[in-house]
Formats: C-alpha cells, structure tokens, sequence
C-alpha cells in the first residue's frame, strides 16, 4: 500500500531534507485515523513544494505520549541536528498541540505514531 504525506522543511530542523538524505529515520505523526493503517512494508511519498520522494515503512510503533516518542525512539531519530528534549517538544507542538494529541489518546489510546523508514 502506497501513502502521500505533506512534510514541513524548517530551518531550525529541516525534516524534508532529512527524511530524503535518510538522517531522519523516524517520521512521527500523531495517532489520528488517517495513519492507523500504515503497516511494514508500505510506501510513502513524502511531499514538500513540489518536491517529493519515496520511502518504505521499515516498522511502526505507537505511543501514548509525545515525550515517550522523543525518548524511546531518541532526538537522532526523529529530530537530527536537535539536542534538547524541550526543543524537541516546541518543535513536535507546532505540528500538533498537546490537546489535540491528549483527544486522540483519550479516543485511540495512543497520541503519537512512530514510523521508521
């Protein structure tokens, strides 16, 4: 199965350009439906202003909170360049609010969704 996301490219942690160069190895989403059917083995066309490329799902992990996705799959992972926890988490909290990720905890039992490409 074949899936399209739309990704940022920040200077402060530029993801598009990670993901393409393979240093960000972890893409995080939050739990909402559209991604529950991502499983091992799919693609991802990854899309940033016109630019794109592809990926494939090497596993996925759920994850309860944002911390315990910083943490268990680490800032190297899923944030090359960031060094701090709290930065990590200013950045994640731009993408989706705290609030957002709680309601769909509250609705799935899971806030964030950890797909290693």
């Amino acid at each position: 199965k074949t899936h399209t996301f739309q990704t940022s490219n920040p200077k402060v942690c530029p993801v598009f350009d990670l993901l393409k160069k393979g240093m960000k190895t972890t893409e995080g989403r939050p739990y909402s439906k559209k991604y529950h059917n991502i499983q091992k083995g799919d693609s991802i066309i990854l899309k940033h202003n016109g630019s794109s490329f592809n990926a494939r799902v090497k596993s996925v992990k759920r994850y309860k909170t944002l911390q315990g996705y910083l943490r268990n799959e680490g800032l190297k992972r899923t944030l090359p360049g960031i060094r701090d926890m709290d930065k990590a988490k200013q950045i994640y909290n731009k993408w989706s609010s705290p609030r957002r990720r709680q309601q769909l905890r509250e609705k799935y039992g899971y806030a964030m969704l950890a797909i290693r490409v």
